[in-house]
């Protein structure tokens, strides 16, 4: 189309992250979700009364811990999400995700993240996200 181009780019493509990688810090772990291990705990520390809490996600908070279970259940078994447990020392308190893994485009987000009140605004939190990020940098995603 008589555009200019720049030079190619070669590009190593990245693998999936693995879901089974700890991403251990000073202020705590991300981990592996493990819905028989994490669900009442992580439905323990979302709290009933938190609500608001999770305007922004494309459901609402679940009825119960089994419907949470389920849930969770569904988003462990999928080829396009890894999920994670954020532990910031007192047991599961959050959880977040890598959707939308596009190895062939070097591309991934960091998703689903849900943070109990203990969590939130904490330098826990903020480290959890940043080893996410780290770790798939690190593997040659650029975005």
């Amino acid at each position: 189309m008589g555009q200019p181009i720049a030079l190619t780019v070669d590009v190593d493509l990245p693998l999936a992250p693995s879901p089974t990688k700890l991403m251990a810090g000073q202020f705590g772990a991300v981990v592996p979700l493990d819905v028989d291990r994490h669900v009442d705990a992580l439905v323990s520390a979302f709290g009933a009364a938190h609500e608001a809490d999770w305007t922004y996600l494309p459901y609402r908070p679940f009825s119960d811990v089994d419907a949470f279970g389920r849930w969770l259940d569904v988003c462990a078994s999928s080829d396009d999400l890894v999920f994670f447990s954020v532990d910031e020392g007192a047991g599961p308190s959050g959880i977040a995700s890598y959707p939308r893994i596009a190895p062939w485009a070097a591309s991934i987000e960091v998703g689903h993240i849900h943070f109990a009140r203990r969590l939130q605004r904490t330098a826990a939190a903020t480290e959890a996200m940043w080893s996410m990020m780290r770790r798939v940098f690190a593997s040659g995603y650029r975005r």
